[in-house]
């Protein structure tokens, strides 16, 4: 990512922004964010379950600032979608997790704005911790309504099925006549 040159960008008055943490004219309107490991222990080899220290990492406060107004615009969506959801008893079971998702991703987009407004990395963590939560909730309720559709299909096919087996069959010599 070093290798990539950053994007020039003007903040809503148009004037060039230098942001603290930053040296170099390239990297305006970016911020190194400069992570450093306060809790892992240095000497675990684990590299799944450790932090990663002293992490040189350069954003782009325009494109974070884009992020965080799509991803508000997508959980009011969400959530009125799971309002609509939430009118019928039994998709209720789908709407409550829209809803809960929602919320939790609008919670990660103020986030956003506050390490935006503030330069502190301790609100990228929160962050990454508020969009860990909205991705498996939004995980789990894929699969309710996954599980939700192909149950409607199968009572979708048993009621047609019932449905023309009752019919008399001169029904069907009826229909087959029209055609001709």
């Amino acid at each position: 990512m070093d290798n990539m040159p950053a994007k020039n960008a003007s903040n809503e008055n148009g004037t060039r922004e230098q942001v603290p943490g930053i040296s170099g004219a390239e990297h305006t309107n970016t911020m190194d964010t400069g992570i450093v490991n306060t809790g892992a222990d240095s000497n675990n080899n684990d590299k799944e379950d450790s932090d990663i220290e002293n992490a040189n990492i350069k954003l782009n406060l325009s494109e974070l600032m884009n992020l965080a107004s799509w991803a508000s615009f997508n959980a009011i969506i969400e959530i009125v979608l799971g309002a609509f959801c939430c009118l019928g008893i039994i998709t209720a079971i789908f709407g409550i997790p829209i809803i809960m998702s929602g919320a939790k991703l609008f919670r990660a987009s103020k986030k956003i704005k506050k390490f935006i407004a503030e330069k502190n990395t301790a609100a990228i963590e929160e962050t990454l911790t508020e969009l860990d939560n909205y991705f498996r909730l939004k995980g789990v309720t894929i699969i309710i309504v996954f599980i939700f559709a192909l149950i409607m299909i199968f009572l979708y096919g048993t009621v047609v099925y019932l449905f023309l087996s009752n019919l008399d069959p001169q029904f069907f010599n009826s229909i087959g006549s029209f055609f001709k």
